[in-house]
């Protein structure tokens, strides 16, 4: 106890009790699709730069940190492709940039010529290009 007990003097202080919500990650290691995409961005965000998450207005852009800027291109019901057309979206001048994804169709030669750091989101998009073929 934290008062103590019997002839015992407590630590003083007090107790919090916390109820958690669901993980970010499954115990497969991949996203879960449950968490509100804000949460997702405030995570990387800490995650990536250990400071506190300011929400931006730009689409898809986290924040600027040490001349580094960080981009999580994700929507939950589609695959992203980190590519040329995805290039021509408004970003904020940096001298490097980390770009998540679900996949990337750039080529080494350009990551390096772009300053760009391509992380893979962690889901399974298999799932979403076979629900995306039975669409066609």
């Amino acid at each position: 106890m934290i008062n103590g007990y019997a002839d015992k003097p407590g630590a003083g202080g007090g107790f919090s009790f916390y109820e958690l919500g669901e993980p970010l990650l499954l115990e497969n290691g991949n996203l879960n699709e449950n968490i509100p995409t804000p949460k997702i961005h405030e995570y990387i965000w800490c995650s990536e730069t250990r400071t506190a998450f300011v929400p931006q207005d730009a689409p898809y852009f986290l924040g600027k940190h040490l001349d580094c800027s960080y981009y999580f291109y994700y929507k939950p019901a589609k695959v992203t492709v980190l590519d040329t057309d995805f290039l021509r979206v408004p970003k904020a001048e940096a001298q490097r940039y980390v770009i998540y994804a679900d996949v990337c169709a750039l080529s080494e030669t350009d990551l390096k010529q772009f300053n760009i750091k391509f992380k893979k989101i962690p889901r399974d998009i298999s799932k979403l290009l076979e629900s995306r073929l039975l669409e066609d």
